[in-house]
């Protein structure tokens, strides 16, 4: 997900309102490797914790909460990767 480290991100298949999930994916990918952006992430000093916790605001508050008319169902979100400067990876799910 963050250019350069261990964490990448994966998701369900699917669209809120007029956008795919997989740009949704890239529009939080480049904002989270933005200086100066609300969910920017140091790539040098990050848990993955904090990309799924950055991930699901954004997905959730900024783009679900939006739309007018809501999907029916779930939507299931995966995380995966490594902390920086972690030997173990980990997986992370947020649930809209």
């Amino acid at each position: 997900m963050i250019t350069g480290t261990n964490s990448s991100i994966s998701g369900k298949a699917g669209n809120f309102g007029g956008s795919s999930i997989s740009t949704i994916s890239k529009d939080l990918r480049a904002l989270l490797s933005t200086e100066g952006s609300d969910y920017y992430i140091d790539p040098d000093r990050y848990t993955m914790e904090q990309v799924a916790t950055l991930a699901r605001k954004y997905f959730f508050e900024e783009r679900f909460s939006q739309l007018d008319s809501k999907p029916a169902g779930n939507f299931q979100f995966w995380i995966g990767g490594y902390s920086s400067g972690a030997d173990l990876g980990e997986i992370w799910r947020f649930q809209i």
